[in-house]
């Protein structure tokens, strides 16, 4: 226990004998910081922590694949998750898709696309290899067609 935490247990009376006609010690200047730092750490608790200023917003990626038409859209660098997906989608239908859907998003991330002859599979990771991984070991295999990171 350090000396301040000594003080105010003293303070509370600890080895203090009260007469009645004995003034009560006053708390100290230290009691009342200590009140109002934790007063703060309410409202901080409460209200929340501001961001610092140099903090980014998070940016999405989106990876839309085609498998009648074989052909793939993709966004990356938006601010939203359906945004990324819309982008994509449109990317992969003016590339000629008609059946085009997603096939993985990420955030502040990577999504890859993998493909054989009979199937497709989107996955993410932190990195483009983390992402290509994952998709060509849930598909089963094939080859990675699409990498795209924010």
């Amino acid at each position: 226990m350090n000396a301040a935490h000594r003080g105010l247990r003293h303070l509370k009376g600890d080895n203090i004998a009260t007469h009645p006609a004995t003034p009560r010690p006053r708390a100290t200047n230290s009691a009342a910081a200590a009140l109002l730092i934790g007063a703060g750490a309410v409202v901080l608790g409460v209200l929340g922590a501001a961001a610092p200023a140099n903090a980014t917003a998070s940016k999405f990626v989106a990876i839309a694949y085609s498998p009648d038409a074989r052909v793939f859209g993709y966004a990356n660098g938006y601010a939203t998750q359906t945004d990324a997906q819309q982008f994509a989608l449109a990317s992969c239908q003016e590339h000629g898709g008609t059946d085009c859907r997603i096939t993985g998003w990420a955030q502040d991330g990577c999504a890859a696309l993998a493909v054989d002859t009979n199937r497709y599979y989107g996955w993410y990771g932190p990195t483009p290899a983390a992402a290509e991984q994952q998709a060509l070991y849930r598909n089963g295999g094939g080859h990675i067609i699409e990498v795209a990171c924010t």
